[in-house]
């Protein structure tokens, strides 16, 4: 029977052990070498949660490098598995009405919480503050908004429900004033076409493995 084709068998299936090396389950793949391997895993996107906030946002509240909560910038997201991980993606449009011009006019940052642990900040040094993202633009008559992001990953290495929150911060150590970041909003938001209205946003996925 060493000449029948295959095309033949009208009935039956083929043992496994007739069709590659190696141990056939539920766990593994025949490959194309014919042996039997592990299954592929991580990679693999098994959820994703976002949050958009439209409407602005004012604080003045952030002396000495403090954070703030941005009401409305935060996902929860349940991990399948604590080997997993979870990538992160923030956009941030915000502005800074300062009230002397000797500051930084659009001096704004952000950092992401996982609950209440900052994460994918700077290294601390000294008196310096640690943020996620920031800029600062040392004029001190632009009142523009900026526009900051960040991509990154988090190993939680929970099966709990995990919350991502983005808080806000400013370079008030730098001259001597403090003044208004405004999220979503020129820092003057005047009632015209050049008060232009924006939008941010705070996405996480869930990807299969660790990183």
């Amino acid at each position: 029977l060493t000449a029948l084709n295959a095309t033949n068998l009208g009935s039956g299936t083929v043992p496994t052990a007739r069709l590659g090396t190696g141990t056939a389950s539920s766990s593994t793949v025949l490959y194309g070498d014919q042996t039997y391997k592990a299954e592929p895993g991580g990679g693999k996107l098994l959820q994703c949660v976002n949050e958009v906030k439209v409407s602005t946002f004012d604080s003045n509240a952030m002396a000495g490098g403090a954070y703030v909560d941005i009401t409305g910038l935060s996902v929860d997201i349940t991990p399948a598995s604590a080997d997993n991980h979870i990538l992160i993606f923030v956009t941030l449009n915000g502005s800074r009405d300062d009230t002397v011009s000797s500051d930084y006019s659009t001096s704004i940052g952000f950092r992401v919480l996982r609950d209440a642990t900052a994460i994918n900040v700077g290294t601390a040094s000294g008196s310096r503050s640690v943020s996620t993202s920031y800029y600062a633009n040392p004029t001190s008559d632009v009142r523009n908004a900026v526009c900051l992001s960040f991509q990154g990953g988090d190993n939680p290495s929970t099966t709990s429900q995990i919350t991502y929150q983005v808080q806000l911060t400013q370079a008030v150590n730098i001259g001597s004033g403090t003044g208004t970041i405004r999220v979503n909003a020129n820092a003057d938001d005047p009632d015209n076409y050049s008060g232009m209205r924006m939008a941010s946003s705070i996405t996480a996925m869930e990807i299969e493995g660790s990183i």
